[in-house]
């Protein structure tokens, strides 16, 4: 289900104020746990797909960015989103370096997050094969 507004705003913000929760699972030997995490990913994904589909051009404003991004250090992750933003309105994360706050998130940025989602997902999913196949060769070998 698509989010609008606030909601998608506020997901977005608690997601990149602490990204580490989001692709630093650790990976467990439960399989309810491991699918638990999956479920988990996926509506991380999905918010981060949402933020995807709000993305806006913010060009006309390029020398408040340019002298955000020089003062920041975020030079390159402006130039490789284009101008392309996601406003947060009344809410902040963090810059690159940790010195200040924005409002807004890059596209860059979102789809690195989605990368590094997906990546822990495959992980997680992998993860779920071995069990499932340790199992069937256990239940194989009881014959």
């Amino acid at each position: 289900m698509y989010q609008l507004g606030f909601d998608l705003q506020n997901d977005a913000s608690k997601i990149f104020n602490d990204k580490d929760k989001y692709i630093n699972i650790p990976i467990s030997d439960s399989i309810s746990q491991l699918e638990y995490d999956l479920k988990f990913l996926n509506k991380v994904y999905n918010i981060l797909f949402d933020i995807y589909m709000d993305l806006i051009y913010y060009g006309k404003h390029k020398s408040y960015y340019d002298n955000f991004a020089v003062t920041y250090n975020e030079t390159e992750l402006l130039i490789d989103s284009g101008y392309v933003l996601f406003d947060l309105d009344d809410l902040y994360v963090s810059t690159i370096d940790g010195k200040a706050k924005r409002n807004w998130l890059y596209d860059s940025e979102i789809i690195s997050m989605k990368d590094s989602v997906v990546k822990q997902k495959n992980k997680i999913k992998d993860r779920i094969n071995e069990i499932n196949v340790k199992v069937g060769i256990s239940i194989a070998l009881l014959r």
